[in-house]
């Protein structure tokens, strides 16, 4: 697993041997990131990856020229050892926490900012993503506009309100749901 572009371009992820985290494939985060592009990120974005793992969408994001991240994960072990090698402590921050139960921004240690580009990639098979989404909304995370990209199996459908679907893509046994927060 490795950077696809920008500053950290070709750099190597360090990932478990075991299947304790499955990181999104080399294959996957380029097809994200295309898409993003066209929405004019993650350049200058704030960005929060959630169920973080290796920490590869916020730090391919940070590569490709965002502003900052925060990796949130209840092990950010690996993550933590990635922004290390590739040089990113300045511009990322971890939080040991799980992503379902986030603490509401003004609850935090320190206050981030609110995300505008939001990587939501939770174990599959969990149904994760509707208590987390849940939580973002509810606990101030995410600022008017915010694109979040949830990965999840196939099949899995989210609706709330407060976020419009822009787009939904299929790769294999892998979904990816593009949201826009309107709330």
């Amino acid at each position: 697993m490795r950077i696809t572009a920008g500053s950290a371009k070709n750099r190597r992820l360090i990932s478990p041997e075991n299947d304790s985290v499955r990181p999104a494939s080399d294959k996957v985060r380029q097809a994200v990131f295309n898409i993003l592009q066209s929405y004019g990120l993650p350049v200058d974005a704030v960005v929060l990856d959630l169920f973080c793992g290796t920490g590869a969408y916020g730090l391919e994001s940070l590569s490709r020229g965002a502003k900052s991240c925060l990796f949130v994960d209840i092990d950010t072990s690996y993550a933590a050892e990635n922004i290390n090698a590739l040089g990113f402590e300045t511009k990322s921050e971890t939080l040991r926490q799980n992503a379902t139960t986030l603490r509401a921004v003004n609850q935090q240690k320190t206050t981030p900012q609110p995300a505008n580009l939001i990587f939501l990639d939770p174990p599959y098979h969990k149904n994760l993503l509707t208590p987390t989404l849940t939580t973002l909304i509810s606990g101030h995370w995410l600022a008017h506009g915010a694109i979040l990209i949830c990965e999840s199996e196939t099949g899995q459908t989210l609706d709330h309100s407060a976020l419009a679907t822009k787009d939904t893509r299929t790769y294999g046994n892998v979904q990816l749901i593009f949201l826009e927060y309107v709330g």
